[in-house]
């Protein structure tokens, strides 16, 4: 129904949905769906053809962050942290409804789910910083817990990102010696997390200028 969509902008006309029996429509158009008070869908498509209004089942998980069990007369919504079922469809005619004081139940539950959320990932970068900015994978296996609601490839720590850059970029040149090891370029690196069988760790690389020629030698602690 277009008289639900707020913000509504018409589609271009190429962009086409797939309907059940194999056939496709075109988009008559996109915009912002305002369900019971403040629960936004953005991006919603209005399709001419689509007698019923339509929620996405992944959409509705990823916001709930929720399971749906699916049997012959009914769908449950149950919350995958608590285990709490939070909302019931009925089958009819096909399909599972949502009746209004279902959908007013999960207008709660995504209001506590995201605010859960939130709490959780402030105490997750709480202990992240008092543990010394300890890696987020490890701080995972500490508190399970505060990861269930979030995703960790998601977030990132400012302070982590710098630490990680030890120096400015070189800045470049084009000068270049006259003559073979006029001018020579060192590097040590290491220590290498898996040890040769004479004990190496490190190794030093020295470039000449003018001819390119290199050489590498294994150490077996920087201060050789």
């Amino acid at each position: 129904n277009p008289k639900l969509f707020h913000e509504y902008k018409l589609s271009s006309g190429k962009e086409r949905v797939s309907l059940a029996d194999g056939s496709s429509t075109c988009v008559a158009g996109e915009g912002t769906l305002s369900l019971l008070d403040k629960f936004h869908v953005q991006g919603a498509l209005h399709v001419s053809q689509f007698p019923l209004n339509l929620l996405s089942v992944s959409r509705l998980t990823k916001e709930l962050n929720c399971e749906l069990i699916f049997s012959a007369d009914r769908c449950v919504l149950q919350d995958l942290v608590t285990g709490k079922r939070i909302g019931i469809g009925l089958a009819s005619d096909g399909l599972y409804r949502l009746p209004i004081r279902v959908a007013t139940a999960l207008l709660t539950a995504i209001r506590k789910t995201d605010k859960r959320r939130e709490d959780c990932l402030q105490s997750f970068m709480y202990w992240h910083e008092r543990f010394g900015h300890l890696p987020f994978g490890i701080l995972k296996h500490l508190f399970p817990d505060l990861c269930s609601s979030f995703d960790l490839s998601s977030i990132s720590c400012d302070v982590c990102q710098f630490a990680k850059h030890v120096r400015a970029s070189y800045p470049l040149s084009s000068s270049c010696a006259n003559e073979a090891f006029f001018l020579i370029h060192s590097d040590v690196w290491g220590p290498s997390g898996i040890h040769t069988r004479q004990g190496f760790q490190y190794f030093i690389t020295f470039i000449d200028d003018f001819s390119r020629a290199t050489f590498i030698y294994l150490l077996k602690d920087r201060s050789e």
